[in-house]
């Protein structure tokens, strides 16, 4: 309404709302998220109690955007330029796409959203329901990569027994280390997908155990060495702590190798990958570091990114981090097996 306070405005609307016959009834047994915003795309109505409608708040902190939680105000930032949910809001008839968001700590979210333009007591609105895609889509992510990679594998341990047999110049000692890699990396890739799946359903268990340090850093860069983009790249070790730690080496090691994926995307071909290892003040540090280009920050909406946050975040109740000079990765874990995150919140 003409001269009335914004915010006045919004708690009139979100009242009214709140009130209409049969709006929130009907909208309540809706299974998917559904939020009603006004003509200056602030939030008034919203189907899930999650969702505090006190000011307002814009689309993207309602369905916690990284983006939207910033003090930019919605559609401000850079990354919004290419927002599938404020293009569907600038249609003027039913709209509907499928959209990725990015969310706190590298997460991100795959949504189907459908948009409405509506009247309501005579006063435009949108409505806009959000289905939300993110296993679906991730499980094709990871069957499609996982089957793509095993039949590279299997295509290049034939190849290499088919250059022996055909008694090509080719050293016995450099086909049984071919092979041994490839069979390593099948493994690991293996036990990756079995966890990530198990994950997914919520039904994977941490197995802690002692561990000496130096000896689970050696078997870190062994098996690091197998990984596709390792060819012809050399991998020494920085400081190691000599102690004895408790960890779950199944998932720091998938995380730990997944960090190395994405250091060795920057290292030149004849270039040198260094991990590193310690402890102090109650917190276990790994250091992963190429001699290539600074990196950038990893789409969040990448399979590796997904899976170090997985298992870094719920599992190991850690974080994972650039490096200040961005040449490298940190990851940081406590000392003391931390459980499932959802079990020590309770």
């Amino acid at each position: 309404m003409p001269g009335v306070p914004q915010d006045d405005e919004i708690r009139r609307q979100t009242v009214m709302l709140a009130r209409t016959p049969l709006l929130s009834e009907a909208l309540s047994m809706v299974g998917e998220r559904v939020l009603i915003l006004n003509r200056d795309r602030r939030v008034v109505y919203a189907n899930s109690p999650d969702v505090r409608l006190d000011a307002g708040p814009s689309l993207g902190a309602a369905l916690g955007c990284i983006h939207g939680m910033s003090d930019a105000p919605c559609g401000g930032a850079p990354a919004c330029s290419g927002c599938g949910v404020l293009a569907a809001l600038d249609q003027p008839r039913v709209a509907a796409r499928e959209v990725m968001l990015a969310k706190a700590q590298g997460a991100a979210a795959r949504l189907r959203v459908r948009v409405s333009p509506i009247m309501i007591a005579g006063e435009p609105y949108f409505i806009a329901a959000f289905a939300d895609t993110t296993a679906a889509w991730r499980w094709a992510q990871m069957e499609g990569l996982f089957f793509h990679d095993i039949l590279n594998t299997a295509a290049a341990l034939k190849g290499m027994a088919d250059l022996s047999d055909w008694g090509q110049s080719i050293g016995r000692g450099d086909v049984l280390n071919e092979v041994g890699n490839g069979v390593q990396w099948l493994l690991d890739e293996i036990s990756g997908f079995q966890m990530l799946a198990a994950a997914e359903r919520n039904e994977l268990e941490p197995e802690f155990q002692e561990t000496w340090m130096p000896t689970f850093l050696h078997e870190i860069m062994r098996r690091a060495e197998s990984l596709p983009r390792a060819r012809g790249r050399r991998f020494a070790e920085d400081s190691c702590a000599e102690q004895a730690v408790v960890i779950d080496r199944r998932i720091l090691g998938h995380v730990l190798l997944r960090i190395v994926e994405r250091v060795l995307e920057e290292t030149p071909p004849d270039g040198e990958v260094r991990l590193g290892a310690g402890c102090g003040e109650g917190v276990l540090r790994f250091l992963v570091r190429g001699a290539g280009v600074p990196l950038s920050e990893a789409e969040p909406d990448s399979l590796g990114a997904y899976s170090i946050q997985l298992f870094s975040g719920r599992y190991l109740a850690g974080r994972v981090f650039l490096a200040a000079d961005r040449m490298g990765m940190v990851a940081e874990f406590p000392l003391a097996p931390p459980g499932r995150v959802e079990e020590r919140s309770h």
